[in-house]
Order: structure tokens, then C-alpha cells, then sequence
């Protein structure tokens, strides 16, 4: 038995539809469906009625939403109250972007330690929708992640805790022989080389909805390369390969020693907000953040 299907059903139970309830656990419909049947497989009996037009769930499950809910509070309450006992340091697992490895993560990191809390970390990086997905499937208790503003809110029930870190902002740079040969206005000259990043990625959307002369920008620009790399982009830029949109907090340390050209004045900027979701019972939260904000450490 896999626990989480005790989760899937909730959520389905929430929203009475296998497209919503899929698109809430993060994973395609179909996979979603598949997880349903395991659940009924293992169950020995359909929760689901599948010979009308439209979902309908079965009473002898939807009777017992209570029961499920107090099933996974105290399975996780058992879960918590053995890794409390074990007298060993608690472990968080982040599920973090790639580009907050970088900075803003080492700087939370620093401040729990300098706070006094003792913990063990497990880190995982990967792009913004495959770390709301691992929180979402249990596989990391917190997420750090950018979010920009007027964004619609992430698929988190009440089960997550929101808290902002802090701001951040992805700023046009360049670096190498590109610094030398910018217009008076402090651009770039038509058919410059510009790193991009791809259209599925969380950067793409972010300038394209806050910076408005990104599009434009592109049309008279020469595409080098595309990546979501953050790390990569910024090796690049400072070869002098390209401009990119990188976050200032990857950058500020070159932009002050002069290996790289804010080029914001000219081209715009986009605005970010670093956000950590953790889990509510979770140790990291009950403790770590509530204390911290108390002392004025997170918004």
C-alpha cells in the first residue's frame, strides 16, 4: 500500500473531477487515473462510478473523508514523533530551483545555523515545476522558489505554509568583449548574440509577462543558445558570449567588480520573490520558521 493514494483520494474528494484532482497532485490525468486504480486494486472494490458521463464517487468512501483525514494526520503525527525520539539532528529536504542553490538557499542555510538549529539537509535542484511536484508527491518537505507578482497561487492545500525570504529581480547582463561596445544609451547593439531561456521554462514566463521589451529585444537579437542552466548562463555571459536575464542575486558580486554591465537601465528588469513552502506539522515548521518569524527573520 502506498499512502499516497490516501492523499489522491482526498483531493479527488475535494474536487470531484480526475483532470482538477490530477493537475493538484501534479501529474497527468492519466497517470492520475492509474494511482485511482491502484488504490481500488488494493482495496478490492471501485471507488469510483465509471459507467456514467461524469465522476462520481462512491458513498462508502465519500462517508469516510473524516476517517481518511484522521488516518494521515496521525500517520504523520507517528512519522514526526519518531524522527523526534531518534535524538538525532531533524532533516529537511528542500526542493529548490536551481538558480536559489546558488544564493539565496546558502543564506537561509546560514541563518538557521547562526539561529541555533542543528539540522540535516537534503537538497534537490530542478526546475520550478518538478520541485512543486516532489512536495506535492511527499518527496521534499520544503520548497524554496521564485514567484513574481500577481501570479496565481501555487497548487498547495492547507497542508503547506507560505513564507517569504525575500526579493530578488532578473536583470539583463553582459560580460567579456560585449561590455565594450554598448550604444550610448547603454544597450545592445542590433544582432548582439542573447542565451535564452526555454519557453517552458519559469524565467520565460516571468519576463515575458513583466518585461515588455523582452519579445522586442529577441527580434533584434541573435539567439546563441537556450538553456535554463542558471549557472551555465552566467559562465557564458561572463565569457562574453551573450546577455542574459540573470538574478541579481547570482550577480550582484560581478556586476560590483565590473566582469559584468547591468544592462537595467536600458532594457528593464522583472521582479521576484523568494518563497518557502513547508509542510505545517513538519518540524521545520512547527519550530524552525515559527520561531524565526517571531523574530522578525521571515515575512
Amino acid at each position: 500500500m502506498d499512502t499516497r493514494w490516501f492523499e489522491d483520494v482526498l483531493v479527488l474528494l475535494e474536487e470531484g473531477n480526475l483532470t482538477r484532482a490530477a493537475e493538484r497532485r501534479a501529474v497527468t490525468q492519466p497517470a492520475f487515473s492509474r494511482r485511482i486504480r491502484a488504490f481500488e486494486d488494493w482495496l478490492g472494490q471501485d471507488i469510483i462510478d465509471r459507467e456514467t458521463n461524469k465522476v462520481t464517487i462512491r458513498d462508502s468512501v465519500v462517508s469516510r473523508e473524516a476517517d481518511i483525514r484522521a488516518f494521515l494526520s496521525r500517520l504523520n503525527d507517528l512519522h514526526q514523533s519518531i524522527r523526534d525520539s531518534a535524538g538525532m539532528p531533524q532533516r529537511v529536504t528542500f526542493a529548490t530551483q536551481h538558480a536559489l542553490t546558488f544564493s539565496a538557499l546558502p543564506d537561509l542555510i546560514g541563518s538557521v545555523e547562526a539561529a541555533g538549529y542543528p539540522l540535516n539537509y537534503r537538497l534537490r535542484t530542478a526546475n520550478r515545476g518538478d520541485c512543486i511536484s516532489m512536495c506535492i508527491r511527499g518527496d521534499a518537505d520544503t520548497l524554496m522558489c521564485y514567484e513574481t507578482p500577481e501570479e496565481k497561487p501555487l497548487p498547495f492545500d492547507a497542508s503547506f505554509r507560505r513564507h517569504e525570504w525575500g526579493n530578488d529581480r532578473l536583470v539583463p547582463v553582459v560580460g567579456g568583449g560585449l561590455r565594450y561596445g554598448l550604444t550610448p544609451d547603454g544597450g545592445l547593439p542590433q544582432g548582439s548574440p542573447v542565451i535564452l531561456y526555454p519557453e517552458s521554462s519559469f524565467f520565460w514566463s516571468a519576463l515575458r509577462q513583466h518585461c515588455p521589451d523582452w519579445f522586442s529585444i529577441q527580434s533584434v537579437m541573435r539567439p546563441l543558445c537556450e538553456s535554463a542552466f542558471t549557472a551555465g548562463i552566467r559562465e557564458m555571459v561572463l565569457h562574453g558570449l551573450g546577455m542574459a536575464w540573470i538574478p541579481m542575486s547570482m550577480v550582484w558580486q560581478d556586476i560590483e567588480s565590473g566582469r559584468l554591465v547591468d544592462l537595467t537601465r536600458s532594457l528593464g528588469f522583472c521582479p521576484l520573490t523568494i518563497c518557502l513552502y513547508s509542510r505545517e506539522k513538519h518540524y521545520f515548521t512547527t519550530n524552525v520558521i515559527s520561531r524565526m518569524t517571531q523574530e522578525r527573520r521571515f515575512v
